[in-house]
């Protein structure tokens, strides 16, 4: 089909969305109480135009999935159209449990809603709206809420007669047209965009009221005997912010209760789930049971929630491996693009800690340390990246060859740490004198299937952050400095604002050392049974950590930086099955506590993850550090 999308760009338009903007903020801030809210997948990205080029009729729909508003009713729908730049009318809103379509009396496939369908006003700013004439009880299952018009001259002068944000949101856009698109296409990924729907939903809110959404995992394992924490979907619908929950399950006939305060609040959002890993104590028994959740309080007091419990399958295993994705990115300094990938990996990192592992190498600047041909993989440009050694990625935008989807490598790194894998992996290291000029380290790997004549190899990954230098080769070109677009995402408006070259460049995630890139020939068995460890031990001298480039260049700059990463590789693939990363003198792995080891730290966390210096009152996990590299991790309440 002959399609046209643009973005806003004459007064006119500029006006009419400022408008818009002003008139939703004041009807959300109306709605946000606690008997109304508003039910939307538009964010704060632009609203753009589309259309078939044609006088047609437009069905178009979005899903409402929030099994959580069970029991309360849709009083209204408002859509936003390209009017009155194009001629619009015929206007309907519409309920329906499935995308129905049926033949009229000349043979065309009209849309036919299941639930109900009634005639809405058109207001002069583009509004398709009504309030419905009898409210509809939400329950537990999915439905889609749609509008129609017909647009009946299209101008060629504008842009089509679909507005449609630039956010971005599954099942946030499904088109069906008269003559165009005759079937029920979902646009969402096609048009990179959702529509703005703004559903109302009255009911009794409440101030604190939280939804269980159930799992934010399609793999709801536990390890046999070891503490779980478990994502799940909750949704805040209550009218306050959520500072903590109090929490009950039972399981294999045991009860038990736990209290979480969050870090950073829980903001109200009626539309997108909040993921929250709770903790679950460990279960002796191996195989499938049923975990009886239930959210109790809400900031201390009573959870009203309508679903605030469930039942729901976990499986405990004998092993579950803690997935980590790696991405090795290709790049250097001289690179104007690549800054993307190292603001990307930050992110990254700081997002998902625990299953992300970026590798960067460095070409033709100060970090150059291997060869290009001894790299494991071919950078077919710059920046460009792999993930786990598969797929060709770039390792900001992803796969959109388009470059149009900001940060869209985050998806896909999700996507595949979220998997299973066969694998696990940990590695340790220590200092081997008091100079520190040599690193012991052992890996060790376990699988959770019997493994028969299938060479696996482990490879040992030197990484240095926080390098900085002065001279050739140290600047960062940077061509986003020369940018002067207003709409760069947050993530790239730092280095906008640092112009090109970016003098003192903090390099992170270099790779300062890598023997054996494809994996130590012999290092794992060919045959192994599943849960049986073993061990891997490697020797690295600090010597050999050298600028090809510039050899004048010290990489060693500060050695409480360096982080050592320990790969498991398909050696019949080439791909990369798990990986482990930690500082040297650390671990990755929890291991048993030896009797006559002495500890020489302690840390604190909270049940997000996030280590706090100083703790005041509440539950955390300690970390207990030992002389050996050993690690003990348990839970305790601090008065």
């Amino acid at each position: 089909m002959g399609g046209v999308a643009g973005n806003i760009h004459d007064k006119q338009s500029m006006k009419r969305i400022l408008h818009t903007f002003l008139a939703t903020l004041f009807i959300y801030s109306a709605l946000a109480n606690d008997t109304t809210m508003e039910y939307t997948y538009v964010g704060d990205e632009p609203i753009v135009y589309y259309g078939t080029r044609r006088s047609e009729t437009y069905d178009l729909a979005i899903v409402l999935n929030n099994s959580t508003l069970i029991g309360k009713r849709i009083t209204a729908i408002r859509a936003q159209v390209n009017s009155p730049a194009q001629e619009i009318d015929n206007c309907s809103v519409w309920l329906s449990s499935e995308l129905l379509l049926e033949k009229n009396e000349n043979g065309k496939k009209i849309n036919a809603p299941n639930i109900l369908s009634q005639a809405a006003t058109l207001s002069e700013d583009g509004w398709i709206e009504a309030t419905l004439d009898t409210p509809y009880t939400l329950t537990d299952t999915p439905i889609y809420v749609g509008y129609s018009f017909t647009n009946t001259n299209f101008n060629e002068d504008n842009r089509g007669p679909i507005a449609y944000s630039q956010n971005r949101h599954s099942g946030g856009f499904y088109i069906h047209t008269s003559m165009t698109v005759i079937k029920w296409k979902d646009y969402e990924e096609t048009l990179k965009g959702v529509l703005p729907v703004y559903i109302t939903i009255e009911g009794d809110f409440g101030e604190n009221q939280v939804g269980l959404g159930g799992y934010a995992t399609a793999y709801p394992y536990a390890q046999v005997d070891i503490q779980s924490a478990l994502p799940f979907y909750i949704y805040n619908i209550g009218s306050n912010e959520v500072q903590s929950i109090d929490y009950s399950y039972e399981i294999e006939g045991t009860s038990r209760s736990n209290h979480i305060d969050f870090t950073t609040p829980l903001s109200i959002d009626i539309t997108n789930p909040h993921t929250v890993k709770l903790p679950i104590e460990p279960i002796a028994t191996l195989g499938n049971h049923t975990l009886s959740l239930s959210i109790d309080q809400v900031n201390g007091m009573p959870n009203k929630a309508t679903k605030a419990a469930a039942d729901l399958p976990i499986e405990v295993k004998q092993l579950v491996p803690v997935h980590r994705t790696v991405l090795e990115e290709g790049t250097g300094s001289w690179c104007s693009a690549c800054p993307r990938g190292a603001v990307a990996m930050k992110e990254l990192h700081r997002l998902y800690p625990e299953n992300f592992i970026g590798l960067a190498y460095h070409s033709k600047d100060p970090m150059m340390t291997m060869a290009m041909d001894y790299i494991p993989v071919d950078f077919p440009h710059f920046p460009s990246a792999y993930i786990n050694r598969g797929e060709l990625v770039d390792p900001y935008y992803g796969s959109d060859k388009s470059q149009n989807d900001d940060f869209a490598i985050e998806p896909l790194i999700v996507a595949d740490f979220t998997q299973p894998t066969i694998a696990a992996i940990d590695v340790t290291s220590e200092w081997t004198d008091e100079n520190r000029s040599a690193i012991d380290a052992q890996a060790t790997v376990a699988f959770t299937c019997n493994i028969a004549e299938h060479e696996y190899r482990v490879s040992f990954v030197l990484v240095n952050n926080g390098l900085c230098g002065e001279g050739n080769g140290w600047s960062q070109v940077n061509s986003l400095g020369k940018n002067t677009r207003d709409n760069v995402h947050p993530l790239l408006r730092p280095l906008v604002d640092a112009g090109s070259p970016i003098e003192g460049y903090i390099y992170d995630d270099v790779v300062i050392l890598s023997k054996e890139p494809y994996g130590i020939e012999g290092s794992l068995p060919n045959s192994m049974n599943a849960f049986e460890w073993h061990k891997v031990n490697y020797h690295i001298d600090l010597a050999d950590v050298k600028s090809i480039f510039s050899p004048n260049d010290d990489l060693i700059q500060n050695k409480d930086n360096i982080e050592l990463v320990a790969m498991l590789i398909d050696s019949e693939t080439g791909m990369i099955v798990n990986a482990a990363k930690a500082h040297i003198g650390h671990t990755s792995g929890k291991k048993q506590v030896e009797n006559n080891a002495t500890k020489i730290a302690t840390e604190y966390y909270d049940l997000q993850g996030m280590r706090v210096k100083k703790p005041f009152c509440g539950i955390y996990i300690v970390i207990d550090r030992y002389e050996n590299g050993t690690i003990k991790a348990y839970k305790t309440l601090i008065r």
